[in-house]
């Protein structure tokens, strides 16, 4: 280096020295990892960092989000869709349940108020169909379950990784979760699908998407085995693990779907997203014994679709 350089650097280091000292902050300490379901959910729409917040500010952000929401034709043609589907499956039991995962923290996402307050709008507009919605996702924190108690929702205790068999007309709320959620909570309820229906990411979008990738991007042929699943006289043998009831029940017609519309304000927040309901009991036999044990949360999960 040439002598200039070094005198350069000596001045620097001069002024430095007659600076007052800064005092060092603190640095958070590490937190430690959560254990969730087997979905990468999008980051957008993170609240800056900050103040922290209270119980009673988030509750406020709701409010505006679900005052913002509820004479929208988005949500008024959700509720009339909503509405019809269900007609054809509700019993003499009167009511359905209502179960959501992976919201995300409200104190801290904002997609996570908007798809929490959309929750909420359906449940106002049908209160006498729904008993008050259960949630869980891994990331809640007390202040976002002090929240969800303020509008009467329950938590769920446990982690269920979408394995909840159902005895009763159930709505799935799943707003931008992961396909092997999607397909752990259509295999624990296989034999009872007519009752079911779910709110999510569109199943033909991912079938598209998921089939096209295991096929090597649709352009010319793969050597890599098709993950895709094949439906042939009520068997299903073949799919990618935390795929294979998912595509079946698109390959098999059995699922019927509506697009919900775009949320204009913020359409990210709901975008890809379907009400889907489903014909029929799903037609698998003659999976592998290894199937049986398959953990979603072990399964390998593959890009949101957003």
């Amino acid at each position: 280096m040439e002598d200039d350089g070094f005198q350069l650097v000596s001045r620097v280091r001069r002024r430095k020295s007659l600076q007052r000292p800064t005092p060092t902050q603190p640095k958070n300490p590490p937190q430690p990892a959560t254990p969730g379901f087997a979905y990468r959910r999008n980051p957008h729409g993170n609240v800056a960092a900050g103040k922290e917040k209270s119980v009673a500010s988030v509750v406020g952000d709701v409010e505006r989000c679900m005052t913002a929401l509820r004479p929208t034709p988005f949500v008024q043609d959700l509720l009339r869709d909503l509405r019809e589907v269900i007609a054809g499956i509700r019993t003499d039991m009167g009511t359905m349940d209502c179960v959501s995962y992976g919201l995300g923290s409200f104190g801290s996402s904002r997609a996570s108020v908007w798809q929490f307050a959309l929750l909420l709008c359906v449940w106002e507009g049908m209160e006498d169909v729904f008993t008050p919605p259960e949630l869980f996702d891994p990331v809640f924190t007390d202040l976002d379950k002090a929240v969800a108690g303020h509008y009467k929702c329950l938590i769920i205790p446990t982690n269920e990784r979408g394995a909840r068999p159902t005895t009763r007309p159930t709505l799935f709320y799943m707003p931008h979760c992961g396909h092997t959620l999607y397909d752990a909570v259509l295999r624990s309820n296989w034999s009872t699908l007519p009752g079911v229906v779910i709110i999510g990411n569109s199943f033909a979008t991912y079938s598209t998407l998921l089939s096209s990738t295991a096929s090597g991007g649709g352009g010319g042929h793969s050597t890599k085995r098709s993950s895709r699943t094949s439906v042939k006289d009520g068997e299903v043998k073949t799919g990618k693990k935390g795929t294979r009831y998912l595509l079946a029940a698109v390959e098999d017609a059995n699922v019927v779907e509506r697009a919900v519309g775009r949320w204009k304000l913020h359409p990210e927040v709901f975008n890809n997203t379907s009400l889907h309901s489903f014909r029929g009991v799903g037609r698998v036999v003659g999976w592998d014994d290894a199937d049986a044990d398959d953990d979603p949360a072990d399964r390998e999960v593959d890009a949101e679709v957003v």
